[in-house]
């Protein structure tokens, strides 16, 4: 897949090449794609931090990040939702890497909330869903 600077999402039998862009999920009729801004995006980093007998500290564990999705229209939250299989569901992500600059492939398990915080529905929509917190846990980032 070329290198594209956006964040992605995919079932792991799909592949990589089987991602799809995030912004585009859910678009129709009363649901534009999701703006970048929607989103903030947390560089990966390590599961755990080990202090060293000299003081010193370093990296260990899994990689792991978190997408927070600030709001999503009815139909942009049931595409994110479609990849649930389960509360803990294998998933391909393109996101940052550890510098928070450039991005890589994980193959990741994701976490996904037990009970979004919905709005109340209006007449053009089927509800709207705030603070949508996506956890991705033991990245592997593939090459």
């Amino acid at each position: 897949m070329p290198f594209d600077p956006e964040l992605y999402i995919g079932t792991f039998a799909g592949g990589v090449n089987g991602m799809v862009k995030v912004s585009s999920l859910g678009e129709g009729d009363y649901a534009a794609a999701i703006s970048e801004g929607a989103f903030t995006v947390d560089p990966m980093s390590y599961s755990l931090i080990v202090k060293l007998g000299d003081g010193s500290e370093i990296e260990m564990g899994w990689q792991q990040t978190e997408w927070h999705i600030n709001g999503l229209r009815g139909s942009q939250w049931s595409a994110i939702e479609g990849y649930r299989t389960a509360l803990s569901t294998q998933l391909l992500i393109r996101t940052y890497k550890n510098d928070g600059k450039t991005f890589a492939n994980y193959l990741v398990t994701a976490i996904f909330p037990t009970k979004p915080n919905r709005a109340d529905p209006t007449a053009v929509e089927d509800g709207a869903v705030f603070d949508y917190t996506l956890r991705f846990i033991q990245a592997e980032e593939q090459v």
